[in-house]
């Protein structure tokens, strides 16, 4: 069979738990998808592969699953109450979460440009994993959680609503004098976090008298933050949780 020039094309050919299979090259393109339970991947592996999406790729499916791997896309959004899984995979701009599905990015990079560089508005359940790069990022929407844990680098994290995990990971701040984490509103649990400065020393926090926080361990520049917020007392529920959280985390070639 002849390849297909262009990967809306072959979106639009391929039946339902079916994969895509991109070869080298860019493709200036802004490829859209609600089909379900299909895979797209490129012949190259390794992060941000072979394959360049000079576009925006659209992830509009209300249910089953979206997965991608060794593929480097400009802008991604995903919009839909579909999961979608995230593998070896680069968004060099923005990745948008503006729907309620599930999402999962291991082993990633997604410090873009701009400045919102991972932008969450949508409900449900958000997780940065194993070795992924998150660059500025925003999270506002009382209904989601977001889980960040083992990335490699997180930078100037706002929060204004939401649960904001973060946990076994590096957050670094845009100066040397600014916040690593700026929370106005929602709930922040600290598991084995460290807030660092350009240069590699404690960096600043900011938790506003809306916030509830739980610590249980966290690296930080103590002197020059505010925590203004509700520190909640030590739950083993929650202790339970995040640990049950913590130890379940594998890599998505598991899933594959």
């Amino acid at each position: 069979a002849k390849p297909f020039l262009t990967i809306q094309k072959a979106l639009d050919a391929v039946a339902q738990g079916r994969q895509v299979v991109v070869g080298a090259g860019t493709y200036t393109e802004n490829p859209a998808t609600s089909k379900q339970n299909i895979s797209v991947v490129s012949l190259g592996l390794e992060v941000g592969g072979t394959v360049n999406i000079n576009g925006v790729l659209s992830l509009n499916h209300t249910a089953s699953s979206f997965r991608m791997a060794g593929i480097s896309v400009r802008e991604l959004t995903h919009a839909g109450a579909g999961s979608a899984y995230l593998n070896t995979c680069q968004v060099r701009e923005v990745l948008r979460s503006t729907g309620a599905g599930y999402l999962e990015v291991s082993n990633s990079d997604l410090e873009g440009t701009g400045a919102a560089q991972v932008n969450i508005t949508g409900g449900g359940t958000k997780v940065f994993n194993n070795g992924t790069k998150m660059g500025i990022t925003t999270i506002n929407n009382a209904g989601v959680v977001v889980n960040t844990t083992g990335i490699q680098v997180s930078r100037a994290v706002t929060l204004t609503a939401g649960t904001f995990l973060m946990g076994r990971g590096l957050y670094y701040a845009a100066g040397e004098t600014t916040n690593a984490l700026t929370a106005t509103g929602g709930m922040v649990i600290f598991d084995d976090a460290t807030l660092l400065t350009p240069t590699n020393q404690p960096a600043r926090m900011s938790l506003a008298a809306a916030v509830n926080y739980q610590i249980k361990r966290v690296t930080f520049d103590v002197a020059n933050s505010t925590l203004a917020g509700t520190r909640l007392p030590a739950s083993p529920v929650i202790d339970a949780g995040v640990d049950s959280f913590l130890a379940s985390q594998v890599t998505l070639y598991d899933n594959w």
